[in-house]
């Protein structure tokens, strides 16, 4: 186990995990006696911390699933795109990446190895990024897709649950869809955010190794 405890790990899989926890409630009036804000003690609070902790967890292997759906069209993550010319970093820092990525790994050409292939080593240029403390905002960009991954699978649960008990009242459906697509919309631009600061941190530390 660590040492250094870090908030951030929890609340991803929490917050995922009090939605769906919340949905309950809403439907299940049985459940709200956890929650009763009267006489609420400190186990209670443990209790429904812990309850949110658990399907925080089913719910993130959910969004295993969302995730590989939503990026299947796309070829995968974003950082599987440096194996192509795109509009995600720019020509020339594509190249120097893959150049760099090449000596550090050995393979002589990386853009031509296969998604899973590259994405070992993508987690190695990550790993050496670590080993200097150079992951901060990495870290960061990756939390907070990590957070909105589970969010999206979390509200598409809860939309499918609202739609099928409380049809033909298709009300809170549409609002837990609306509040998936916002929360995929920001694990769009997150995926993406992660791979430039990994590509941007990478160049910076090689040029500076050398």
């Amino acid at each position: 186990m660590s040492q250094n405890f870090d908030p951030c790990e929890y609340i991803a899989i929490i917050t995922p995990g009090s939605v769906v926890a919340a949905g309950v409630i809403l439907l299940w009036p049985e459940a709200r006696a956890l929650v009763e804000v009267d006489g609420l003690s400190v186990g209670d609070l443990g209790m429904f911390l812990i309850c949110a902790f658990v399907a925080g967890h089913l719910v993130q292997g959910l969004g295993n699933l969302v995730e590989w759906i939503a990026w299947a069209p796309f070829g995968g993550l974003p950082s599987r795109w440096l194996r192509r010319s795109n509009g995600l970093v720019a020509p020339a820092q594509r190249e120097a990446f893959l150049a760099k990525l090449a000596g550090l790994s050995g393979v002589e050409a990386p853009a031509d190895l296969g998604g899973r292939q590259f994405d070992g080593l993508v987690r190695q240029v990550y790993a050496r990024l670590a080993s200097v403390g150079r992951t901060s905002r990495v870290d960061l960009f990756n939390r907070t897709y990590g957070l909105m991954r589970g969010l999206t699978a979390a509200f598409l649960l809860l939309g499918a649950w609202f739609l099928i008990v409380r049809w033909p009242d298709v009300r809170y459906a549409l609002v837990a869809g609306v509040a998936g697509i916002l929360a995929s919309l920001r694990a769009w631009r997150f995926a993406r955010y992660y791979t430039r600061e990994l590509v941007a941190e990478f160049l910076i530390h090689e040029e500076r190794s050398q």
